[in-house]
């Protein structure tokens, strides 16, 4: 039996089957996972729980990226741990 994470992750991935993938592999190892394919509404999870994130930083655009960090490096619960890819 694997151990189940409190932790939740955040994928941020514009590419479907990429984030399907990654929130599939997670999920198997027992994390808390949300998929997501907009950073907007990633940040929106961030100012919420401040998870995990690990996000795409091939975005659609360089500046949706940037954004995307500017914004969660001020979320009310602090800044989550980032992992980019």
């Amino acid at each position: 039996m694997r151990p189940v994470f409190t932790q939740t992750i955040l994928i941020v991935e514009d590419h479907k089957d990429g984030r399907d993938m990654l929130v599939e592999f997670f999920l198997a190892h027992g994390y808390l996972v949300i998929g997501v394919g907009d950073p907007w509404i990633a940040a929106t999870y961030c100012r919420e729980t401040a998870p995990i994130v690990l996000a795409d930083l091939s975005l659609p655009t360089l500046d949706a990226a940037c954004e995307f960090i500017r914004t969660i490096k001020h979320c009310e619960n602090g800044a989550p741990p980032l992992l980019s890819a």
